[in-house]
Parts: structure tokens; C-alpha cells; sequence
């Protein structure tokens, strides 16, 4: 029987108007990683998908990440996790969610989403 993988899919490195104030530490977020011996991370910031940040995530961390983000719609959240082939959608979602969520109660609806 294969060993099971320790996933944390939802990850925040971004400080956004959904989320308290915080300072991102890539230390931190290592010792996250090794303390709970991770074999994958995804980027899951609201509604903000920042490619720079997340290739630096990627070449210093000790675990597989994923691209992603978590998009509120109808006031829920959805984590959306892809692959690192499709990081061009996730930055051109990034430009319209800052559009449309321009404030904590700000959301799409789902028919946004699907377009």
C-alpha cells in the first residue's frame, strides 16, 4: 500500500482586503512544512493569484506546490487549485476579481465563475 501524501491545499501568502493584516515568512511557512512533514502546498490567496511570488514559494520550500486561489462566490469560498500550466488563467482571474471584489462583502456569482 502506497504511504497517503499530507496535503495543505489552502495556503495564504497574500495579505488581501479578505484577510487580517499579516507579513508573509517564507522561513515560516518552511518550518510550517517541515514541522508537519507536508509533501504538497497550493497558493491559495483570496481572489489573487501572484505568479512572482509563487515561483519563489516553489524553488525554496521542501513539498510540491500548486498554483491556486480562493475565489468567493455568493459569499462562500471555492479553492481553486490547477497546475503549473495553467498560471496564465489564474493572473488573468486575478484582473478580474480585482474589478469585481473591491471590498470584504464583494463576490461573484456563480455564473460569473463559470464564465
Amino acid at each position: 500500500m502506497a504511504k497517503p501524501l499530507k496535503i495543505d491545499f489552502h495556503i495564504h501568502t497574500i495579505s488581501t482586503i479578505k484577510d487580517p493584516d499579516f507579513d508573509f515568512d517564507l522561513s515560516i511557512l518552511n518550518q510550517y512544512i517541515n514541522e508537519m512533514k507536508l509533501d504538497c502546498i497550493a497558493i491559495t490567496n483570496h481572489n489573487v493569484f501572484d505568479k512572482n511570488q509563487f515561483e519563489v514559494i516553489s524553488k525554496n520550500v521542501n513539498a510540491k506546490v500548486f498554483p491556486g486561489m480562493e475565489v468567493d462566490i455568493e459569499d462562500s469560498h471555492l479553492l481553486v487549485i490547477t497546475d503549473i500550466h495553467q498560471i496564465s488563467e489564474l493572473e488573468s482571474a486575478t484582473e478580474i476579481l480585482n474589478k469585481k471584489i473591491v471590498d470584504k462583502k464583494s463576490f461573484i456569482s456563480f455564473e460569473e465563475f463559470e464564465t
